[in-house]
C-alpha cells in the first residue's frame, strides 16, 4: 500500500488540498514498522519536496513514520551513513551505533543490483558500496560482508558503483573474512576482464584497474598474474591505462618490497605523461632499498625527475612523494632540501618544505 500511494502521490498535479487530506487519512492506516526503510526514505524525501502543496501529508509522515523522527530533514539513509563514517574517520565523537539499520543498507545495495540487471544506472552522489567498505574497515556491520561480496562480484553492476569500494578496501588493507575469499578468487578473472557498453565515469579500461589493486593486495590472484596485468595496462596507448598501471604499482609497492615492481616502475618514470612519472616516482622511492641490481637506479631516477626544468614535473613528483608518506632516504631528502631553498618556483619550494616536514 505504501508503494502504491507513493506512486500516486508523485503523479498528483491537481486539487492538492483535497488530495492532501485523503493522503493523510490513508497514511494513518499504514503500519510503518513493517515498511521497508528505503521506501520510508523515499516517502520522506517526496513529502519534503512537496511540503508547500501537501502540508498535511508531511505532518502525517512526521507522526507515523518512525524514521522521520530520527533523520534530519532532507537527509536519506546514504547521506546519514556517509556523514557518520566521515565523522568516525576524522576521529570525532559520534554514536557508536550505525544511524541506519543493516536491513536498509542491504536494501540500498540490492536496489542498485536490481536496477543494473534491468539496464538502469545512476550517476553521482555517495556510493553505498564505498561507504559500506569504510564501515567494515572500522570493524562494524560485519554481517554485511556477504552483501558486499555479492555486489562487488556482480559484473552487471557498473564500475562507477564499485570502483571506490575496491580502492577503499585495497587502500585500507581491510582483511576479507576467510569464508568470503573463495568468491573473489573464483570470480577474479571475470571481474578483471569485464567491460561495459555504457559510458563510465571511472573509465572502462581492461583489465579493471581498481579490482586488480584489490585482488592483488589481498592475494586473490598470483603475483605473476598481477605483474602481467600491470604491464598490459602500461602498454596501452590509452593514457588512462598507463596512469592506472602506475597507480596500481604504487599501491602494491606500499605493501612490501618487490624487485619486479621496481623493474616495471623504471620505464614508467620515463613516460610522456607527468602523472605517470609522478606515480612511478612513489614506487621508486618505496623500493629504492630493495635487494636488486636496479635499486641504485631508483634514487638516481627520482633525482633526475626532481631536477627537470619547469614546474609541473618536480612539483608533481614532490607532491606524490609527500602524499605517499614514503621513507625518502638521504639522497632524496638532500635533493628536496635543495629544492626548498633554490627552486625558482615558490610552489615547488613550499611543496618540498612540506615533504621534508613529513619526513621528519
Amino acid at each position: 500500500m505504501a508503494r502504491r500511494l507513493l506512486k500516486d502521490f508523485m503523479s498528483l498535479d491537481r486539487d492538492p488540498e483535497l488530495a492532501d487530506r485523503a493522503l493523510r487519512q490513508s497514511l494513518s492506516r499504514i503500519d510503518w514498522d513493517r515498511v521497508d526503510g528505503t521506501l520510508k526514505t523515499e516517502w520522506i524525501d517526496a513529502a519534503s519536496a512537496r511540503e508547500s502543496d501537501f502540508p498535511l501529508t508531511a505532518e502525517a509522515l512526521a507522526s507515523f513514520s518512525e524514521s522521520s523522527t530520527t533523520r534530519p530533514a532532507g537527509e536519506n539513509s546514504l547521506e546519514l551513513l556517509t556523514s557518520w563514517v566521515n565523522a568516525r574517520l576524522r576521529g570525532q565523537v559520534v554514536d557508536p551505533e550505525l544511524p541506519v539499520s543493516t536491513k536498509e543498507i542491504q536494501g540500498l545495495l540490492q536496489r542498485i543490483r536490481d536496477d543494473a540487471a534491468n539496464g538502469r544506472f545512476s550517476v553521482g552522489g555517495p556510493e553505498i558500496a564505498e561507504v559500506l567498505a569504510a564501515i567494515l574497515s572500522l570493524g562494524q556491520a560485519e554481517s554485511l560482508w556477504p552483501e558486499l561480496v555479492g555486489f562487488l562480484t556482480d559484473s552487471r553492476v557498473s564500475r562507477d558503483d564499485r570502483t571506490r569500494a575496491f580502492d577503499r578496501l585495497a587502500r585500507d588493507a581491510t582483511p576479507v573474512p576467510t569464508e568470503h575469499a573463495g568468491a573473489f578468487r573464483d570470480s577474479a578473472a571475470d571481474i578483471l576482464e569485464s567491460s561495459s557498453s555504457r559510458l563510465e565515469f571511472h573509465g572502462d579500461v581492461v583489465p579493471y584497474p581498481a579490482a586488480l589493486r584489490f585482488l592483488s593486495v589481498n592475494g586473490f590472484i598470483d603475483r605473476s598474474v598481477t605483474y602481467g596485468h600491470i604491464a598490459r595496462l602500461f602498454g596501452q596507448e590509452d593514457l588512462q591505462g598507463r596512469r592506472e598501471a602506475a597507480w596500481t604499482a604504487a599501491t602494491l609497492s606500499a605493501r612490501g618490497p618487490s624487485a619486479e615492481l621496481l623493474a616495471l616502475a623504471l620505464p614508467m618514470s620515463h613516460d610522456s605523461d607527468v602523472v605517470v612519472r609522478a606515480r612511478a616516482s612513489v614506487v621508486l622511492a618505496q623500493l629504492s632499498s630493495v635487494e636488486s641490481p636496479l635499486a641504485p637506479l631508483a634514487g638516481e631516477r627520482i633525482g633526475e625527475l626532481l631536477a627537470e626544468d619547469g614546474i609541473e614535473v618536480p612539483l608533481s613528483v614532490v607532491r606524490a612523494l609527500s602524499d605517499a608518506s614514503v621513507d625518502l632516504g638521504e639522497a632524496i631528502t638532500a635533493k628536496l632540501s635543495e629544492l626548498s631553498n633554490v627552486h625558482p618556483a615558490r610552489s615547488v619550494r613550499l611543496a618540498a618544505q612540506k615533504a621534508l616536514v613529513r619526513e621528519v
